[in-house]
């Protein structure tokens, strides 16, 4: 009991913090939820650097409509918890739950400092994006040629993370940007890639992108 009262006090003072609005509690699977939890933990830290690298107000609004998004998610993860926790033994198999969504809390309150500080910095020049751009995994943004073998085909059909070890953040195309870019998003010639990876994997990306290098599907469907 002592820990679900210092729960529902955690979750008062989220919702008042982050200006959460009630809403129906609907039943949630803490997993699915941890999960999706990550992906967008990852992505909202990519778009706030990516802010900071490109100078774009675009990646700061994203950030922001983001971090909403995913404060919503917390709170409903640590509600699911307080609702499973029927006894000691089950809060206390559920601690480590509530500690990664501390975590996550944290990493994306840091990505929401960075985005304001992105913002503040907005069309001065600064000395943040060379230093960052030092970092060990960097973002940069490369363009698809028509000759690219990645033409008209999907990111989840091309494989390109776990090929290349490059992430597609986001992609450009003509004046949209298409955020949070998944599986399902298919690549067509002209559209500008916002990719994160090492400084090798991108060169050779950027190869793939032009069409200097052929792209050999899976099943051997292309070939150099």
């Amino acid at each position: 009991m002592v820990f679900k009262k210092k729960l529902m006090l955690g979750l008062k003072d989220m919702r008042k913090k982050e200006k959460i609005k009630r809403y129906n509690y609907k039943p949630t699977n803490i997993k699915s939820l941890l999960e999706e939890l990550w992906e967008n933990s990852e992505y909202v830290v990519d778009m706030a650097y990516s802010s900071l690298i490109f100078g774009t107000n675009h990646f700061s609004s994203e950030v922001m409509n983001t971090v909403e998004y995913i404060n919503n998610n917390l709170y409903s993860l640590r509600e699911t918890a307080l609702l499973a926790a029927r006894n000691v033994e089950d809060a206390e198999s559920l601690t480590g739950v509530l500690n990664v969504a501390s975590s996550m809390e944290k990493i994306v309150h840091a990505a929401k400092d960075i985005s304001r500080l992105s913002m503040e910095f907005s069309g001065r020049t600064t000395i943040l994006p060379g230093v960052l751009k030092e970092a060990d995994e960097v973002i940069e943004t490369v363009k698809v040629l028509p000759e690219s073998g990645m033409c008209g085909k999907s990111i989840g059909e091309l494989k390109i993370e776990s090929r290349t070890g490059i992430r597609v953040i986001a992609i450009r195309r003509k004046r949209k940007w298409i955020f949070n870019a998944n599986e399902n998003h298919n690549i067509i010639p002209y559209d500008l890639l916002l990719i994160r990876g090492f400084d090798e994997s991108i060169e050779n990306f950027r190869a793939y992108a032009s069409g200097e290098s052929a792209w050999e599907l899976s099943g051997g469907d292309e070939s150099e």
